[in-house]
């Protein structure tokens, strides 16, 4: 992705089976939703600090998904997806923590 970009649409990269692993670029401040919807090779997700918040519906079906680096200024401000998946999450620079950690977080 170029670093000039600024926002990524609607179900940009729906059903992607072959991406494995994505950096989104400083510079990105908003994401549409389903972003990587049916991405089932998805392991790896690493998020910019200028992202403002994440998406519904962002990691839907992203059957293989092991790791997403979020930095904590991000709002978490759906957890549909990630109450549904079985990964671990990396917030900012803390080690990683449990999903039912962070699903008490956002209840």
């Amino acid at each position: 992705l170029v670093s000039t970009l600024k926002s990524i649409g609607y179900e940009a990269f729906r059903y992607c089976t072959k991406l494995k692993t994505i950096r989104i670029p400083d510079g990105v401040t908003s994401i549409d939703r389903g972003l990587f919807g049916g991405c089932s090779s998805l392991v790896s997700v690493k998020l910019p600090a200028t992202l403002a918040a994440i998406p519904n519906e962002m990691f839907y079906a992203c059957r293989s998904l092991s790791s997403i680096q979020i930095p904590s200024t991000v709002r978490l401000t759906q957890t549909r997806d990630l109450k549904e998946e079985d990964f671990r999450l990396k917030i900012g620079e803390l080690q990683p923590v449990d999903i039912e950690i962070i699903k008490e977080m956002l209840e």
